[in-house]
This record gives structure tokens, sequence and C-alpha cells, in this order.
């Protein structure tokens, strides 16, 4: 697979990472149900299929790992964990090789999350022990939205405490990840992280990310990660009217067939349209690499197939009039 250094770092990882937001989760529909507020919630992780997945994604070369106590309250980490334990013991080397970047925040969706030092304190010691794992390379400020920026970066917020645990050499890196792009943007001006995660503001979709993200970044010399290259898996597949998409809309007609479009495209240059999608957001400069989500063995093999796939310029020119940013993407 292709390898790229993640900008603001001293990273170097392959192109495609895995996301394990929907770790283990046997059907797509239940993605939804998963990150449902409520006092009815339910985890639908799949503890063995997201160990099988998690090793699958290692077979395959990938070597960088996201992951958030967010994701299944905490069942994400320790199932990263077992995976992981498991792999190191038959493969010691690894543990020198696997880049695990973890956030410091919410535990469900909704929840009350307070973004001060103890709190960020306490996440992160809770991560460590799910994920068995004393120091990260890399841990991200996680969604911090609606929040003042002054308390997140003041040396009694979650920033202090980060900054805190660098001294104490547990973190190497500094990140930030915000599922709005002008928090995002907000956070990478002020010039204090290494690297930002793009959630749904960079793919062939969906560019909105050059408004507010790359001039931030570029300033900054923070680097970037692009979260969801694949849409919800509508830039592997197509449009599936059977499908429910986590937070998003792609049932406009013309943006379903400008995906046809470059499906064409794909075909008649004999690439997978997930490499199409992949490749392209780590050929802007800003960006490392792509970490995409999988539920399953198969769907991390296809991402890791995507990011060796050998493409050739005419492609990206002939690609390039079809990339446009649609707003119906994020409902």
């Amino acid at each position: 697979m292709q390898t790229k250094l993640l900008p603001g770092t001293n990273i170097t990882v392959p192109i495609v990472g895995l996301g394990t937001g929907s770790l283990g989760i046997p059907d797509q529909n239940l993605t939804i149900e998963q990150y449902s507020p409520g006092p009815n919630w339910k985890n639908y992780m799949d503890r063995d299929l997201g160990i099988a997945t998690v090793l699958a994604a290692l077979e395959a070369g990938i070597r960088f790992i996201d992951t958030a106590p967010w994701y299944g309250r905490g069942f994400a980490e320790e199932t990263v964990g077992e995976a992981l334990r498991q792999a190191f013991r038959t493969h010691p080397g690894l543990q020198d090789e696997v880049v695990v970047a973890t956030k410091i925040g919410h535990l469900r969706p909704g929840d009350d999350y307070d973004f001060s030092y103890d709190a960020a304190m306490r996440s992160f010691e809770g991560s460590q022990k799910r994920l068995g794992i004393e120091r990260f390379r890399l841990v991200h400020l996680h969604d911090p939205m609606g929040q003042p920026i002054q308390k997140v970066m003041g040396s009694q917020g979650v920033f202090g405490a980060m900054r805190s645990l660098q001294e104490q050499s547990l973190i190497d890196f500094v990140s930030v990840g915000a599922n709005d792009s002008k928090t995002a943007a907000t956070y990478i001006s002020t010039g204090k992280f290494n690297t930002a995660i793009v959630v749904g503001a960079w793919s062939l979709i969906n560019q909105s990310a050059r408004d507010h993200i790359l001039p931030a970044a570029e300033k900054s010399g923070t680097g970037l990660i692009a979260a969801n290259a694949l849409e919800r898996g509508v830039l592997a597949t197509g449009f599936q009217k059977e499908i429910r998409y986590q937070e998003r809309r792609f049932d406009n007609p013309g943006l379903i067939a400008r995906i046809e479009e470059i499906k064409t495209l794909c075909r008649r240059y004999q690439i997978p349209l997930a490499a199409a999608a992949i490749q392209w957001c780590v050929r802007d400069p800003h960006f490392g690499l792509v970490i995409p989500g999988a539920r399953t063995p198969e769907q991390i093999l296809e991402n890791a197939s995507a990011g060796k796939a050998e493409i050739e310029e005419d492609f990206w020119q002939e690609l390039a009039p079809l990339v446009q940013t649609w707003d119906c993407v994020v409902s």
C-alpha cells in the first residue's frame, strides 16, 4: 500500500487506516440505532466480528487505527484492545508499527461531558485501560461543538490536560476532530494542534473543507485526516435505496447520476470506485491518510485493496470535472 507522512507529525503510515465507529456492526442499517441518543440505547457491535475486522486490517497492511470512547460506549476500544493483544502475541514486531489514535470526549450521544481537565484525564485513563495502551502517538479532542473555546483550551480544560499528558510523554501529538467544519477550523486556527480529522467535508461529493478547514490548516501547518472518504459506503457501492445512511441523504437524483458517472469512468479505467474515492482524498498535500469505517473483514479488505490500486494520471484529469460538493450530503 502507498505510504505518506502525516503532515504536522513524524508519523508515516499507509494511506488507508481503520475507523472503528461502526466496528463489528453486522448490518449497516443498525448504525443509526447505535448512535441514537436516549435511555433505550443498545450496543449493536459484535465483539468477535469486530476482532476479526481489526485482525484482517493488520494482515492487509493497515497500520493506523482510529477509535474513541464514544464508539459503543467504550466497546470499540475494548474490541480493538483485545484484537491487538492477540496480534501482538503472534507478531510482536507489530507493536512498533501500529499507531492507535483515540479521542478524549463523549461516552454516549447527548452526554453531559464537561470538557474539564479532570474529565479529560478520566477519559484518557479509561482509554488506556480499555485499549491496553499506556502511551499514544496521537490523541484527538473530540467534538467540542457548542463549548466556549476559552474553556476548552484553557489550563483547566481538555487542552490543558492534553498538554500535561504530552509533558508526561503519554501523548506525542495532539489533534482535534469535530463533526462541524467551522468548529474544526476554529480550533485548527489556534495553531496548537498537530493534526485534525476532517469529518464529512472532504470526498468526491463534498469538498466543503475548502471553505474553512484547508485555509486554516495551510496557515497553521496542521496535517489532515479524511474520515468520510467513502461517504457511508455510497462511494464504494453506489447509492442503494434500501440502506439508511447515518447523518446523510443521498437520494438527490442529480447526485445519484453523478456517482454513476464516476462509476462508469472507474470501470473504463478498470479501477474500483472506492480506490478513486480514497486516493483522491490524499492527493491533496494537506491530507496524510483516510480512515474509512469498516464493519466487517470484507469491508476492510476492500478498503486496503483500494489503497493499493494503481491509478494513472489520465484518470484524475478526467475525474476532475465530476468532483463537486452536493448540499444534500449532510442531512
